[in-house]
């Protein structure tokens, strides 16, 4: 048997339903015991009973769901008793983990098992490394699902796991060895403390590359270590993941987007509550309206109908824009304004007046300054006293809106700083 260094000696949760996945369990717990790592087994069984031993039972995890063991294997209603187990479980693992006896964790199994899961491993912070391995992996409407905006890495098994046939073996151990590497390689994430820099999360896209640079490179050159995310509908999601685990201390949201992709059916919605997470956090933020007047709507040869008589900016075939018309404008400004009223923290929105992406400029068709400015008038009506609405007179890429950003954020944070406690 390989042994590990002491000090890099990890334990594995392995996460799965007995039930069906006994052997496929043992193997894996003997093959992770094998490269000297220790092994703990959580049982998501919502069937009949196991010959494989579990170190946290589904008795345990139905228990600790709200129901007994046995009303779960009476019980037909397979959403409502996989939902009592998955709550359940996510209570033994987080507290698995706060109690420093889980230091990653892999799954193994089909589609339900990998649903439940793999909503345990997202209560779990980001860092923690988790690894679902399945014959599901790799089906397109469920894959995304899975991981959502969060720090899973799926293995597609290719074969169906029902038994330890040579090939379900190979992957089983080579997704052992991906888990094993993983925790040895393990860095320590603590919230607000990454560097000795104030960390700050920025979203950015297409239509705001290089404002998105010119900001970054003013913000560290004033010491702030700034963490981007592609605003394309998963990575803002993540970012606002990632605020509420407390791992930023500010935000420029540059491409806030999301907020109208959702309530419009775009490409890029990034769920009902983007925009929240930094002023339930009571953290500084400074939001720009760069996206929120267009919709994602590709690819091109799909176009739905009613986008079809509107101004369209094509960056290819697969990514086009299509232009809000006023009503989807007044919406969307609504509904940032409220979500910045509930905000804890410092807010501020800034307007670039001549121009809100790359794709509008004066003079250019697709520029609408119209609608821009029925935006800012019907966000200014509706915002709180305390929240600031900024105008420079610039375009989103010019040197001069970039340089109002930074110099208003870095204000605010310092003032932030010196009033926070301690």
């Amino acid at each position: 048997m390989f042994v590990v260094p002491g000090s890099m000696m990890r334990t594995i949760a392995i996460i799965s339903t007995l039930d069906s996945y006994g052997d496929i369990v043992s193997f894996v717990k003997e093959q992770i015991e094998q490269k000297g790592h220790k092994s703990l087994v959580i049982d998501l069984s919502m069937g009949g009973a196991s010959s494989v031993s579990a170190d946290v039972t589904c008795e345990e995890i139905a228990e600790a769901g709200g129901a007994s063991i046995e009303h779960i294997r009476a019980s037909r209603d397979r959403p409502k008793i996989s939902g009592i187990m998955i709550k359940g479980a996510i209570q033994k693992a987080t507290e698995l983990y706060s109690a420093g006896r889980l230091d990653g964790i892999i799954g193994v199994g089909g589609a339900t098992c990998a649903f439940m899961a793999t909503s345990v491993m997202r209560a779990l912070p980001f860092g923690v490394p988790r690894l679902m391995v399945s014959s599901s992996a790799s089906v397109p409407h469920l894959c995304g699902g899975y991981f959502g905006p969060f720090d899973i890495t799926m293995m597609n098994t290719m074969v169906d796991i029902v038994d330890l046939s040579e090939p379900v073996k190979n992957v089983l151990t080579r997704g052992v060895g991906a888990i094993c590497g993983m925790v040895e390689s393990l860095v320590e994430v603590t919230p607000g403390v990454h560097t000795t820099e104030v960390s700050i999360a920025m979203t950015d896209w297409a239509l705001s590359e290089q404002c998105a640079k010119q900001v970054k490179r003013g913000l560290s050159q004033r010491g702030y270590e700034v963490i981007s995310f592609h605003a394309q509908g998963m990575g803002d999601r993540a970012m606002e993941e990632l605020i509420n685990q407390g791992l930023f201390e500010g935000v420029v949201d540059l491409a806030p987007g999301g907020v109208s992709e959702e309530l419009f059916g775009g490409r890029r919605a990034a769920g009902p509550h983007r925009l929240e997470a930094a002023g339930s956090r009571g953290i500084p933020q400074i939001i720009t309206p760069n996206g929120l007047n267009v919709i994602s709507c590709g690819p091109l040869e799909k176009l739905p109908p009613k986008y079809k008589k509107r101004k369209l900016y094509i960056l290819d075939h697969q990514r086009v824009h299509a232009k809000m018309v006023a009503a989807e404008i007044e919406r969307t400004a609504r509904v940032i304004a409220d979500k910045l009223n509930r905000a804890k923290g410092p807010t501020k929105f800034i307007v670039p007046l001549r121009g809100w992406s790359v794709s509008e400029r004066t003079g250019d068709p697709y520029y609408e300054p119209e609608l821009n400015r029925l935006f800012v008038q019907t966000l200014k009506a509706r915002l709180k006293p305390e929240i600031e609405t900024i105008e420079i007179d610039a375009h989103l890429e010019d040197p001069a809106f970039a340089q109002a950003i930074v110099a208003t954020f870095d204000n605010m944070m310092k003032l932030h700083l010196h009033r926070a406690p301690g």
